[in-house]
């Protein structure tokens, strides 16, 4: 976030917008954003680009609905690179993309996820346990600072924003 000064590591992170129910002949992986969902976060895209400094690398799932999500994202901060990576598919621990993470030379990052993943990694990185305290609702965003690079229990939670206020936002 902008009033967070250039010393920080930011670390945004954004559940993907509403995706299609699982159909019976259907790969969970395969799923896609449906039309509300991806009109929904392009609004939330563009909240996200009026508070947010924008970030050197996004980073998502290689799902599908997590990929489309990256891509609107994308399209509102535009030199920002796009990354997909298996530790943010569902069922992966946290310590993996904790280790990529903390490795990473950029100061800001975004991750493009899925639940009950991304809570469990805010409170990993803040608490250094994965028990989630939070559920990130589809399309909302969290930020969370670190005073030097990325690692478990070292983070603050700045905030945790629904997606109707990052829609509001964009007006």
């Amino acid at each position: 976030m902008r009033a967070l000064g250039k010393d920080n590591t930011l670390l945004y992170l954004v559940r993907h917008g509403i995706s299609e129910d699982l159909h019976p002949d259907q790969m969970d992986r395969d799923r896609k954003l449906t039309l509300k969902g991806i009109e929904k976060m392009k609004l939330g895209a563009e909240g996200m680009k009026r508070i947010l400094d924008p970030p050197q690398v996004i980073l998502t799932s290689p799902y599908n609905r997590t990929v489309s999500t990256c891509e609107i994202i994308r399209g509102v901060f535009h030199d920002s690179e796009a990354i997909s990576s298996d530790l943010l598919k569902p069922g992966e621990g946290s310590g993996g993309i904790t280790s990529f993470l903390s490795s990473m030379k950029a100061s800001r990052v975004l991750l493009v996820g899925h639940e009950p993943g991304l809570s469990r990694l805010i409170t990993f990185l803040t608490t250094g346990t994965e028990s989630p305290y939070n559920e990130m609702k589809k399309g909302a965003l969290a930020v969370l600072s670190f005073s030097s690079s990325i690692h478990q229990g070292l983070g603050t939670l700045q905030c945790l924003i629904s997606p109707k206020i990052l829609r509001l936002l964009a007006k």
